[in-house]
């Protein structure tokens, strides 16, 4: 089972078998988009329309089930691209039409550098082993330019992850999210707290330089 490093802040896996097996015990059950089912998702996704328009090319890192990805082409989106590490929500996305594939935001080899126009990565990067590799990849595959917005859930000092809904690291405040940010992007703005269904989370919106 994997381990808690309490120095680092993260999880340890036993390999990546174990990583992909509790990301994929946490995906759910995948079903048609509808634009009236997930509200707190269209709030992020209206705040990131006003920072990028629909003719830009879109990724959106850890897809899921594709829903934002629907909701941006449904909303005129022409070029809107995802990927996530769990095959069966990339074969539902397939299944949907969208144009989806299996990768790890810590080593995006299937995209370009300066291939995108804007990252959407909303609770995602709790998800990731090490953020800042993640981070990294996606600075290198936007162009310079590019926008950056990025959604992380606070969990108060001292909380292990939550390894049953995947959980591999935990951010305590929008400070330490800024931090791993700084040198890749270029701030524009900060959303310190909101409420969420389950907990308090943040927004980084960011530009590359």
């Amino acid at each position: 089972m994997a381990k808690y490093n309490k120095a680092k802040k993260k999880l340890i896996y036993r390999d990546w078998d174990e990583f992909y097996s509790i990301q994929e015990a946490r995906s759910g059950k995948q079903k048609p988009f509808d634009p009236k089912d997930k509200p707190h998702i269209a709030h992020d996704l209206k705040r990131f329309m006003r920072l990028v328009g629909r003719k830009k090319k879109v990724l959106d890192a850890g897809c899921r089930d594709g829903w934002a990805m629907s909701f941006l082409k449904k909303r005129g989106y022409e070029s809107v691209y995802g990927f996530d590490v769990v095959k069966k929500n990339v074969d539902f996305c397939q299944s949907q039409g969208l144009t989806v594939e299996i990768a790890d935001a810590e080593n995006m080899q299937n995209y370009e550098a300066d291939t995108f126009d804007a990252v959407f990565c909303r609770h995602v990067l709790e998800h990731v082993m090490n953020p800042q590799a993640a981070l990294k990849e996606f600075a290198r595959v936007l162009k310079p330019g590019g926008v950056f917005y990025c959604v992380v859930p606070f969990e108060r000092k001292g909380t292990i992850p939550r390894v049953k809904y995947g959980h591999s690291y935990i951010f305590n405040d929008i400070s330490e999210l800024i931090g791993m940010c700084k040198g890749k992007f270029r701030k524009i703005s900060v959303i310190k707290s909101e409420k969420t269904r389950s907990t308090e989370s943040g927004t980084y919106v960011g530009r590359k330089p």
